[in-house]
């Protein structure tokens, strides 16, 4: 087993939660320990490292916690490209991707980056509680932030709640490198770097798919391959793209470009299952004065005269992964469900009906497809 790929399953294996991060902290302290020219420090459960003497650094940043239960055995079994997690009774149990991939990739850039810069923020899942108290004076000197933390691949996020978390000029800077990885700039939802614009932070930051899926259920898990992929592309970005402070002096909305793409990398970009956003082809410049009254989050189809998307929210639908109730539509441009409390696609699982699911139609629901069909092995690998 390679360096890279036996580091991934070492982090996965740790066992964390909201408001109990201290195997994880211990984790990072023990990975920085082996690591040269480094300084770490401590403040309000957050975890700082420097390496290296630079005037500027690239920066990536993770959460510590996730929202799965710790037991009494967990173990990361592999299934060709999958990194799952089973307790001791041997079922099914979150394998905390979200965000353990993220502090994979910051601990990975941190060991293979002369001059870098990683922060470990503790209990996002519950409000950005760690990143609402970062210590923004280490921010002062960095290039850049980069977060992974968003399911599925291919999303590269560059607005969260109307804000934008770069600017054009950073967005030109990487256009090649998302072309090469399969990625394209989205809307996102909250996380640790959005706090930290929330902060004041002065340099463009991005939140990006890393390879994870069906966050926050017991049947999570990775795929390696694209976990690896996005890990590559941060580096690439750290490599390319820390000569100077990619300052942002306005986080007000600059026109974003969505760029499709046809999966030149492999088979990255694919949707899964209807998990996440999907893009039409070809570049399209799109503000949001274009976007319909759907708060920015509209998922962007160049065949929109086509469009069949259903606004009329599902009264008797209860979303499981927010808790929110009747706040759930359909999509028929992507056979998919939105949920407004989750501000994302959701699967199907993820659902509760009051009373028997709501079937769809091409015409809209109507009683002719059931979509809450469930897979009788679970999440198909």
């Amino acid at each position: 087993m390679n360096k890279r790929l036996s580091n991934l399953k070492s982090v996965m294996a740790v066992q964390t939660t909201s408001y109990n991060v201290k195997l994880m902290n211990k984790y990072i302290r023990e990975f920085v320990k082996e690591i040269p020219d480094c300084k770490l420090y401590k403040n309000h459960g957050n975890l700082y490292v420097t390496r290296g003497n630079a005037d500027i650094y690239p920066c990536v940043v993770a959460h510590t916690d996730t929202v799965h239960d710790i037991h009494k055995e967990f173990h990361i079994k592999r299934h060709k490209d999958i990194y799952y997690a089973i307790n001791q009774d041997i079922e099914r149990v979150g394998v905390g991707g979200d965000d353990k991939v993220g502090v994979f990739v910051a601990l990975e850039i941190l060991r293979t980056t002369p001059n870098c810069k990683v922060a470990f923020f503790r209990d996002e899942e519950v409000g950005c509680v760690g990143s609402k108290l970062a210590d923004m004076t280490f921010f002062d000197d960095v290039a850049f932030v980069m977060q992974c933390d968003r399911q599925g691949y291919t999303d590269f996020v560059n607005e969260i709640f109307y804000e934008d978390m770069f600017n054009k000029e950073f967005s030109d800077g990487i256009s090649d490198l998302l072309t090469k990885y399969g990625k394209v700039e989205s809307d996102g939802g909250m996380t640790d770097v959005w706090q930290l614009a929330e902060n004041g932070l002065d340099v463009c930051c991005a939140n990006m798919s890393c390879g994870y899926y069906d966050p926050h259920t017991d049947n999570e898990y990775i795929r390696i391959s694209e976990v690896l992929a996005t890990l590559d592309l941060v580096k690439e970005i750290c490599e390319t793209m820390s000569d100077k402070r990619w300052l942002i002096e306005d986080r007000g909305g600059y026109t974003s470009r969505y760029s499709g793409y046809g999966g030149s990398y492999g088979s990255y970009g694919k949707s899964k299952g209807g998990s996440y956003r999907r893009y039409g082809g070809g570049i399209e410049s799109v503000s949001r004065d274009a976007w319909d009254d759907w708060d920015g989050v509209t998922p962007y189809n160049e065949d929109k005269e086509d469009d069949k998307w259903n606004d009329e929210p599902i009264p008797s639908a209860t979303c499981l992964q927010c808790e929110s109730h009747g706040e759930v539509c359909y999509d028929d441009t992507v056979d998919a469900f939105w949920c407004f409390g989750c501000e994302d696609y959701i699967r199907e699982e993820m659902l509760e009906f009051d009373n028997d699911m709501p079937e769809v139609t091409e015409d809209g629901m109507e009683n002719t497809i059931n979509l809450l069909k469930k897979d009788d092995d679970g999440v198909p690998f």
